[in-house]
């Protein structure tokens, strides 16, 4: 069902959703509309929701964004990278790739991180490799 959204422009979708009200799930499937850009998929997460978070809602709209549109790499240094600073690309990266993304940060460095962020790297659906046990 979603590469049907490729018949749906992407300006038509995000005014839909822009006058409907954003949901984190109208902002993933923004990720198959035709010509939909990176940058306003994640806008839409951001208007959705204005504080990150692991809820069921995200975490079933994180699984649903096209993976072209998640950043990439392997190893969690790789995709903070290449998130670019957005927390709603990164975590949603996490979930998405769900056990294949390599923790190559060590303990101290993550406890610095933003606990929302924190939460996402130590929640069962995201299942760092390796595991990490800190006290969020």
């Amino acid at each position: 069902m979603l590469p049907q959204f490729k018949s749906i422009d992407a300006k038509q979708w995000t005014n839909l959703c822009s006058a409907a009200g954003w949901t984190e799930t109208g902002a993933a499937l923004l990720s198959w509309c035709s010509g939909a850009q990176a940058s306003d998929v994640w806008e839409g997460f951001s208007h959705a929701s204005s504080e990150l978070s692991a809820d069921p809602v995200f975490l079933r709209a994180a699984r649903l964004v096209q993976s072209d549109f998640l950043p990439a790499g392997n190893t969690l240094s790789a995709v903070v990278s290449n998130a670019q600073g957005n927390y709603y690309a990164l975590c949603a990266a996490l979930v998405a790739r769900r056990g294949s993304i390599i923790l190559d940060y060590p303990a101290s460095e993550v406890a610095e991180m933003p606990e929302p962020f924190r939460n996402f790297l130590v929640h069962p659906m995201v299942a760092m490799t390796p595991p990490i046990h800190l006290d969020v």
